[in-house]
């Protein structure tokens, strides 16, 4: 489960520095990431990164795993 907390919080954030940029590709979205101290060179979260991570998971816009299939 850690792995896939971690892969949540990655995603969020490349999601949130997507939407910030004007052309919104991946290349843009890391940049913009790296620019701002969220990931590094190596495309991992910083501590600022799993900071902002959490705030945007805590959000009611959230989706998470809105694209997977739960099964009650």
């Amino acid at each position: 489960m850690k792995h896939h907390t971690a892969f949540l919080r990655f995603e969020a954030v490349l999601d949130y520095c997507e939407r910030r940029c004007s052309d919104k590709t991946l290349e843009s979205a890391i940049k913009f990431g790296r620019q701002r101290d969220w990931f590094d060179s190596s495309n991992r979260l910083t501590t600022s990164g799993e900071a902002l991570a959490e705030i945007i998971m805590q959000s009611p816009d959230f989706m998470g795993d809105a694209g997977k299939e739960h099964s009650g």
